[in-house]
């Protein structure tokens, strides 16, 4: 009965974190972010509101050559 109980927090725990890569590329763009002088509440105003930084406007990601499955900014 543990493990039943176990397993299921593991994997939620594994999907909700973010690959080390996609760490990257996040503070990547979040860096960029805070060098923008441009209004924050116009184009770019639903960056960081989602840990899914593929689906902020103006992101474009994709499977590199060599990449084990996971997105990364192209």
């Amino acid at each position: 009965m543990p493990i039943i109980i176990l397993v299921p927090i593991a994997v939620v725990a594994d999907v909700a974190a973010p690959p080390p890569v996609a760490n990257d590329d996040m503070s990547a763009l979040l860096a960029f972010l805070s060098n923008v002088s441009a209004d924050h509440s116009a184009p770019l105003a639903d960056w960081a509101r989602s840990l899914v930084f593929c689906n902020w406007m103006g992101v474009v990601c994709g499977h590199p050559p060599g990449a084990d499955g996971e997105q990364r900014v192209t």
